[in-house]
Parts: structure tokens; C-alpha cells; sequence
């Protein structure tokens, strides 16, 4: 059974062959969780030269539609981990074709325009963690509320419905003790790709003031584009993960192949719609697109 396979990091290629390269040229590291630094040496046997076409590839008309087989998919090394940390380390081997399949139709059915390179490190999310360590003098502990004999599940649930400007009054009013673990769980997606920077504030600074950076973390969340792209990403990871554990209870059909045909079709029908009275002028249209429309049944062999 032919299958895809994750390959180590790669980068944008400028040159091949001491000749420009055209845009999708990667040269990457075969073996996985491998990367290089520098330009890369076409000759190196550990590097292979990768093509990666844009799925939408009628916009330069470079060739006919493509093989499933043939497609290279790149995706962001941080997105990857993302990938790993929330639909599991099986990702990488034995379910890497339905994921891949999963990941471009949720990609193709939902479109965003907004882009950041940066969605597991945030460097916002950096200085709040560096700005929240606790103060070494300790403050004086006031008498604890009846609240808190509560089961301490009762009074997590109880903060998980109230927002960031809501729960720091319940915490004030009421002493209200939670545990550090409550706070890292109602942050996990904003930690997510940070333990390097908790590890070291801590080390440095000493413990972090949780329900602090919490409260900041939610109030940048509230008022900026930060998180934006996190949330999408992790959202779609999400839903991912369900899709695939239905489709290994066998509730749920999924093939690579077929997505990847899907999508080239709806896109040479989405051509159609858009230019179907320029395409009557044949001088326009890049043979390679005139044939993948003929080949659709939109035009007549004698369009040629």
C-alpha cells in the first residue's frame, strides 16, 4: 500500500543547479526529526529536493492535474507539533494518510485569510509567563470563606463558567484556594509550546502567580489578535481527532486519494464559474488548463 511519510525540516529552495528556482522548491532532510542549517548542498545524500505545488495550480497553469502520489504536502514545523501534542504521536506513523486526508478537507472547507507564522510560539504569551512570577514576601493569608469547604470539584466548575473579570473578584471576596494544576489546565491551550519558558522563569524567578497570568493571559485573548490563529489551528486539530477515531471505529470512510481528487476538481469547477466567458477566447487559457477542463467534461475534445 503506497502511504506518504514525514520527512525531517526543510527550506525554501533559491537555486538548483546554480540556476533561480521557481516558487515550491524545497529541499528537505530524509530522515525525520532531522533538520540542517545554512544553504542547503543539493548534492548531501541525506537532503532530497521536493516540488510542492499549490493545489490551487490552474492560477499558473504549470501543469495537469496531479497523482495523488506525486503531491508533496509541507506543513509549519510548529503546526506539526501542534499535530503531535493533540491528535497524538500516531500521527506520525501508523495513521498519517487519513490525518493528511482530514487536514486538507478541513482546510479546504474552511478558509481563513489570516496568517501568522507564529502559532505555537507567542511572544506575548512569553512576556506575560516573564512578568508573572510570584513576589518573594509572602503576604498574609486571610481567614478562608465556607466557599472553600466546597468538594474542590464543585468550586473548579464553579470558575470554569466566569470569565477572566469575573473570577478574580469571586477569588478576592471569598478566598478562594485552587490549586497551581486548576490554572495550567483552564491555560493548556496558551501553554501549549511554552514549558521551555515556564521551566526557565521558574528556575530563575522562582513560581509563577497562576491566577495572575491566567487573568492576563484571558484579558489579551479578549482584546487582541494573539491567539487567533491558535485557536484555528487547534480547533481544526480538534476536530481532526474526532474524524480520525471515527473513522478507526470503521464509522467513517476516509481516503487520501479521493480528497486530493476532490479538491482538484472542485477547484477546476471553481475555475470554470469564474472565467466561463473568458474561456471562449482560447488564446487566453493555458493549454495544460484547457486540457484539465476538457478532461472534466466542461469543454469538447475539439477545443484544442
Amino acid at each position: 500500500m503506497r502511504c506518504y511519510r514525514v520527512t525531517g525540516v526543510g527550506q525554501e529552495l533559491d537555486k538548483i543547479n546554480g540556476q533561480d528556482s521557481r516558487w515550491g522548491y524545497f529541499s528537505v532532510a530524509r530522515e525525520y526529526n532531522k533538520a540542517f542549517l545554512g544553504v542547503p548542498d543539493e548534492t548531501d545524500p541525506g537532503m532530497l529536493t521536493v516540488y510542492h505545488p499549490r493545489l490551487s495550480w490552474w492560477n499558473i497553469g504549470e501543469q495537469l492535474k496531479r497523482d495523488w502520489w506525486t503531491l508533496i504536502l509541507c506543513v509549519h514545523m510548529r503546526c506539526w507539533t501542534l499535530a503531535q501534542r493533540i491528535i497524538g504521536c500516531t500521527v506520525d506513523s501508523e495513521h498519517l494518510n487519513p490525518v493528511a486526508a482530514l487536514l486538507l478537507r478541513q482546510a479546504r472547507d474552511n478558509l481563513d485569510p489570516y496568517a501568522d507564522p507564529r502559532p505555537l510560539k507567542i511572544a506575548s504569551m512569553k512576556k506575560l509567563i516573564e512578568s508573572h512570577s510570584k513576589e518573594k514576601k509572602k503576604k498574609e493569608k486571610k481567614e478562608c470563606s465556607r466557599v472553600s469547604l466546597l468538594p474542590y470539584e464543585i468550586r473548579c466548575a464553579i470558575l470554569d463558567h466566569l470569565d477572566y473579570q469575573a473570577f478574580p473578584r469571586l477569588l478576592e471576596a471569598m478566598q478562594y484556594p485552587l490549586e497551581d494544576s486548576y490554572w495550567r489546565s483552564r491555560m493548556a491551550v496558551y501553554l501549549l509550546g511554552m514549558d521551555e519558558v515556564v521551566e526557565t522563569v521558574q528556575q530563575q524567578k522562582g513560581p509563577l502567580d497562576w491566577p495572575g497570568l491566567c487573568v492576563a493571559t484571558e484579558g489579551l485573548d479578549a482584546s487582541t489578535d494573539a491567539f487567533k490563529l491558535r485557536h484555528q489551528v487547534v480547533n481544526t486539530l480538534q476536530e481532526v481527532k474526532v474524524q480520525l477515531c471515527r473513522y478507526l471505529k470503521g464509522e467513517q470512510s476516509i481516503s487520501l486519494p479521493d480528497v486530493l481528487n476532490q479538491i482538484q476538481d472542485e477547484m477546476i469547477q471553481e475555475f470554470w464559474e469564474d472565467h466561463e466567458v473568458l474561456l471562449k477566447d482560447w488564446d487566453w487559457v493555458n493549454p495544460n488548463m484547457m486540457q484539465c477542463l476538457i478532461d472534466a467534461g466542461f469543454l469538447p475534445d475539439s477545443s484544442i
